[in-house]
């Protein structure tokens, strides 16, 4: 087995196609570790999607993931945060080229960002989430909140996300 380190960062090339429980068995949420890389071949080419099973994906006291080039979908959080990805525990997680689009939960629909995670989005469409807390919390699109210091957002787009598009808290 190869360990992923600082010294050692390993990257999971995505191959066209999408991945999840009604297409191929996929199981969700995928739980990252640090210094591991999710990289498709283009956003609309690699897609992970969680059919309304659960969460898309779960970074947890992370440091230097990327994801790039892949499309985030159809993530279900009934009762908690971060339908599609939700990060937590001071993470530090960077978003190329990636599309987050029709995910759910109960506090940001499409990222939940908590807890000292620090959050860089460049090249990125977040849209059509949605945050069913509506009228205590929310973040359709993105929410940040409990001590997250930081999320740097660079050219890209939040559109259409319910109830708002980024809530701070």
């Amino acid at each position: 087995m190869i360990w992923p380190a600082d010294n050692n960062f390993i990257s999971i090339h995505l191959q066209n196609g999408t991945y999840s429980p009604g297409t191929n068995d996929e199981s969700f949420p995928i739980i990252l570790d640090s210094f591991i890389n999710l990289i498709g071949q283009g956003a609309e080419a690699a897609i992970l999607d969680a059919g309304q099973t659960g969460r898309v994906i779960k970074i947890e006291d992370c440091v230097n993931n990327i994801l790039s080039k892949l499309t985030i979908t159809g993530g279900f959080v009934e009762d908690g945060f971060g339908g599609g990805i939700s990060i937590w525990d001071d993470s530090e997680v960077i978003f190329q080229n990636v599309s987050i689009e029709n995910n759910v939960s109960l506090i940001g629909g499409g990222i939940g960002i908590f807890d000292g995670s620090i959050v860089t989005i460049i090249n990125s469409t977040i849209t059509e989430n949605y945050a069913s807390w509506s009228d205590v919390f929310g973040g359709g699109g993105m929410y940040i909140g409990y001590n997250a210091p930081a999320a740097y957002i660079v050219n890209s787009i939040f559109w259409n996300n319910f109830p708002e598009q980024i809530l701070i808290s």
